[in-house]
């Protein structure tokens, strides 16, 4: 399989834009591409099961060997909501059950959680997760503590995510982020700078246990800043991501990088061209670039083509980037190489998702007995 590139796609867009599928068919007719990612809008209306289905049967149609992948994490951060797709908890939910001393209930949620996500993304055609988030918890993290994306810090993270990472059982690709650590940053890498002033020693005994305990099929590279380490952020620092990198047991599995067009990397890396170029020098393997989002930049497509463009030159001008690439696309073999297990059963994902639907329930009525009530 070739590429190294994950493109993005806004479903709504997909299915009321006609014109979208002969731009995705020439698209990924290109080499580079490797992955598309799916998205809602920025309005995030609901998609179907059956939407998700048909998109992946048309796009699988143009390119047979095309991934598909989703960030699909529960709470928040779950692009996939609508009829045929579960609302999952929030990750934070559970570990303030875990904490509270029901660490058996939590685990078996995690572990329901896991099944329910390989069923439902199997069905559609689905087979990378941008997930789970093992990252470390901290309330203040804007965009991972405050919004519920942590399963808290080891050795709590690492006992559920082991439990959801055996529910998933190997019928998903399941990519780990945001490595090594985006809890313990206040700042959001989508809109500004984030620098962790942990001193390496902690960031590798605070952070790292569920990368080294765990067992999960790449990692996803924040761009995050670890000034221990290099000022750069991590994407585009090769001294980072050999360091933290070194600390794992198994320091092969393929780096993703984190979606370029955030704002971390502006003032370092101005243009997509120059983030793609430092991200696989700097030892990214898959490099995503989605385009915005949910909320699609309007000139996705024209840089699409500068960047394919900009990369065969550099491929064929530059023996040292062409080396890299190559090695990028051989690391990124290993998913393709790995079987994907069967997907849960049919009874499986119904006992899971009752476990789930149960302890919805059970938080809704505990939330709504412990809300005072107005006076009128």
């Amino acid at each position: 399989m070739s590429g190294i590139l994950t493109i993005g796609v806004v479903l709504q867009d997909w299915f009321e834009k006609e014109s979208l599928h002969e731009t995705f068919k020439k698209l990924i007719e290109n080499p580079i591409i490797r992955e598309v990612s799916i998205f809602r809008n920025a309005q995030k209306e609901p998609i179907t099961s059956d939407q998700v289905k048909k998109f992946s049967l048309a796009i699988r149609g143009f390119r047979s060997d095309i991934n598909i992948a989703v960030d699909h994490e529960g709470g928040l951060v779950q692009r996939l909501r609508g009829e045929g797709f579960s609302s999952l908890p929030k990750p934070g939910d559970l570990r303030q059950l875990y904490q509270s001393g029901q660490e058996t209930y939590a685990q078996e949620i995690a572990q329901a959680c896991g099944i329910v996500t390989a069923y439902e993304l199997g069905q559609v055609g689905i087979n990378i997760l941008y997930g789970p988030v093992f990252d470390t918890y901290n309330p203040d993290a804007a965009v991972i503590g405050k919004i519920g994306r942590s399963y808290g810090n080891p050795p709590v993270n690492t006992a559920l995510l082991k439990s959801y990472l055996d529910g998933l059982n190997g019928c998903l690709y399941s990519i780990a982020k945001h490595f090594p650590d985006h809890g313990q940053v206040t700042n959001d890498t989508h809109i500004e700078v984030a620098i962790d002033t942990r001193n390496k020693e902690d960031i590798c005994a605070q952070s790292l246990p569920p990368y080294k305990e765990l067992t999960y099929d790449g990692l996803m590279i924040a761009h995050v800043s670890y000034e221990a380490v290099d000022l750069l952020p991590a994407t585009l620092s090769k001294k980072t991501i050999k360091f933290f990198v070194d600390n794992l047991p198994n320091s092969s599995k393929p780096i993703f990088s984190d979606a370029l067009e955030m704002d971390a990397l502006a003032s370092i890396a101005p243009t997509i061209n120059e983030r793609v170029e430092r991200c696989l020098e700097s030892g990214c393997d898959a490099i995503l670039y989605c385009g915005g989002g949910g909320k699609q930049e309007p000139d996705y497509f024209d840089k699409l083509q500068e960047l394919f463009k900009f990369i065969e030159e550099k491929k064929q001008a530059e023996p040292a980037f062409l080396q890299r690439y190559q090695e990028a696309e051989k690391k990124l073999d290993q998913l393709s190489n790995r079987k994907l297990n069967p997907p849960p059963s049919k009874k499986e994902y119904d006992d899971a998702k009752k476990i789930i639907d149960m302890f919805t329930c059970r938080a809704s009525a505990e939330m709504t007995t412990s809300t005072p009530t107005m006076r009128r």
